[in-house]
């Protein structure tokens, strides 16, 4: 046997060990991914009438991403978490818009937390801030869990706007999440592949204009309301025949000798 053969023979295990590894080694760096589900956004009933800004309503993003393949290394991974328009507020990103059933329109926006950064999606120079994490899954671990807050608000005096059932359903491409995952280092973008979607709905219910009766003491009462005495009203005029005031003496004396003749 020549030294060359004998030499190759030699070398077959650790070159078989070594292709083994590239391989697993390959497949970490895709072997993660992310799925998410968000709560409804819903603002209830609200009171367009009176102009002013109504209560912020919250909603929770709840995610999880799981490694697979090689588990015996630490993956790392940046995901991001993409919001757009929604299905009835087409085109509208900032303010965001809801729709009602007769086609009117009701502003909002979204907010990542208590910050006010608008939750928006990589890519769109109108709102261009997905929600973003970094995360690492350590060797022998397969999963890394966690969620976040995300703040609507619906924009102030919107005093115009018909009552009605309002909504923005951010169900199929209207959500994304997209990440970048690698064993070396922690990446610094989150790619454009779309792991997983993670659908909701915005809604609220404006009030009508509330009904008005005049009630004669310089106040008027809404029939949804209460009392509002803030708003002065044209008073009621009394039935009651009450006698003329005369300026003039002469004549209020001739009037009082008239009268106690008749009394006579």
């Amino acid at each position: 046997m020549s030294l060359l053969t004998s030499t190759l023979r030699a070398l077959r295990l650790p070159l078989f060990c070594a292709l083994l590894w590239l391989l697993s080694a390959g497949s970490a760096q895709a072997s993660i991914n992310c799925t998410a589900t968000m709560t409804a956004v819903a603002f209830g009933t609200v009171d367009l009438v009176a102009g002013g800004t109504p209560t912020p309503a919250t909603a929770t993003l709840s995610y999880t991403c799981t490694k697979t393949g090689n588990t015996n290394t630490t993956e790392y991974a940046r995901v991001c978490f993409n919001i757009g328009d929604g299905n009835e507020g087409l085109t509208n990103f900032n303010p965001r818009v809801m729709k009602s059933g007769a086609g009117d329109s009701l502003k909002f926006q979204l907010y990542q937390g208590t910050t006010s950064t608008i939750w928006g999606s990589s890519g769109n120079a109108a709102v261009p801030n997905p929600y973003t994490i970094n995360i690492a899954i350590p060797a022998r671990s397969t999963t890394s869990s966690g969620s976040t807050t995300m703040r609507g608000e619906l924009i102030a005096l919107q005093t115009t706007v018909p009552p009605g059932a309002y909504q923005d359903n951010f169900a199929g491409i209207h959500t994304s999440i997209t990440l970048t995952s690698s064993t070396n280092a922690p990446p610094t973008t989150c790619g454009t592949a779309v792991a997983d979607q993670f659908a909701f709905i915005v809604s609220a219910t404006g009030t009508p204009m509330p009904t008005l009766r005049y009630t004669g003491c310089g106040r008027q009462r809404s029939m949804s309301r209460g009392w509002n005495s803030a708003v002065s009203t044209p008073r009621d005029h009394s039935t009651t025949l009450r006698k003329p005031r005369m300026r003039n003496s002469a004549a209020s004396a001739g009037v009082a000798a008239i009268t106690a003749r008749l009394a006579r």
